[in-house]
């Protein structure tokens, strides 16, 4: 690749990258925060994002009251595409968001949760819980 343009490549994925990394959470909520009325979460820009009160209330009835203090939303998934060409959706956060995405999912939960997402899990969880679960990229 010519140089010029090897540099015009590397600023145009830091730009973008930069940008991406402006539309992700700053700030979570526990289960417990969403059933006392908490609606609103400040992205990394600054900007407030509202989570759907249907979405919420789906969720906190799909989810025992006893895990409530320890997951948090939202939930970001990463979306990756390994050598061999297969694509997954890798939950970026902690053992409890996986696990929440294990009970939305499955309907019961495991020690450790739910790492990975086929595009069929994937495409089913996003209709559901459009303003819970935040997409992101990995290059």
């Amino acid at each position: 690749m010519p140089k010029g343009l090897e540099k015009k490549v590397i600023a145009a994925y830091r730009r973008d990258a930069s940008r991406l990394r402006q539309l992700l959470p700053d700030e979570y909520l526990t289960l417990e925060d969403l059933y006392q009325g908490a609606r609103r979460i400040r992205l990394a820009s600054g900007e407030i994002h509202e989570l759907d009160p249907g979405e919420v209330e789906r969720l906190l009835s799909e989810v025992p009251p006893y895990f409530w203090r320890l997951i948090k939303v939202p939930v970001v998934l990463r979306y990756t595409r390994y050598s061999d060409g297969s694509r997954r959706y890798v939950v970026s956060g902690d053992q409890w968001q996986k696990r929440l995405i294990e009970i939305l999912l499955t309907g019961d939960y495991s020690s450790t949760g739910m790492e990975e997402l086929d595009i069929q899990s994937f495409t089913r969880l996003l209709a559901r819980y459009k303003t819970i679960i935040f997409v992101t990229i990995t290059l």
